[in-house]
């Protein structure tokens, strides 16, 4: 008996799927076990979001704490720095102008403290501080 047409189109092209995920499969795991990364960390280089940020803070003796972001293709977004989160309590804040950009700003605190940097509520990099 004859399988009609559609039924064995469908079998080939399960059967080319299969093979297709097979091969990536096989080439995920020969990946990893050669250099170390998985593909999606590889993916990460063509899908990764272009605009990084960094916050690093320091505190003098009389407990003013001084931050300084460093930021690269976030042009025309809005930063922050704020405690604990995004949502936090806003210590700092502005216009990012250039493609690269950098910016200080300063203010008193006390305590173990946490803060973040945020670029159009979106947090990209952390730093702690005790005074």
């Amino acid at each position: 008996m004859m399988e009609p047409a559609i039924v064995k189109a469908s079998k080939i092209g399960l059967t080319f799927i299969l093979i297709v995920l097979g091969i990536f499969f096989i080439a995920f795991f020969v990946q990893y076990e050669t250099t170390g990364t998985n593909f999606f960390e590889t993916l990460g280089v063509v899908f990764r979001e272009k605009c990084q940020a960094s916050l690093s803070v320091s505190t003098t003796g009389e407990c003013i704490v001084k931050a300084k972001i460093l930021v690269s293709n976030c042009l025309g977004k809005a930063y922050q720095i704020s405690r604990d989160s995004c949502s936090g309590d806003s210590k700092c804040y502005g216009t990012i102008n250039y493609d690269s950009f950098q910016a200080s700003c300063a203010w008193k605190d006390s305590g173990n403290k946490n803060y973040v940097l945020c670029v159009d509520n979106r947090q990209k990099d952390s730093a702690s501080l005790t005074c």
